[in-house]
């Protein structure tokens, strides 16, 4: 077999080809991670295309929208594990 190279190794990509989604919302605590990691995102990849993809709360739209990122909402709802306690966001 041949030697593999991976998307990252010495070939440099080009910044525009760079595209990341990042998924997370509810409260900031959610959201400033996801932002930090496009601000490094974007040091590394001038370029680079980045989507937030967060709920329809409007504290989410509102925080990114100060860092200027592209954002798509969707619905979501928490799920409840077997006891009904709320478990994760679907």
């Amino acid at each position: 077999m041949g030697a593999r190279m991976n998307r990252f190794s010495s070939k440099k990509r080009q910044d525009s080809e760079f595209r990341i989604i990042i998924a997370g919302g509810g409260t900031g605590g959610h959201l400033f991670p996801g932002i930090a990691v496009a601000r490094e995102v974007q040091t590394r990849f001038r370029n680079a295309g980045i989507l937030f993809v967060v709920g329809r709360k409007k504290v989410e739209t509102e925080i990114l929208s100060t860092y200027q990122f592209q954002t798509e909402s969707i619905d979501v709802k928490a799920s409840k594990d077997r006891d009904g306690n709320k478990d994760f966001m679907s």
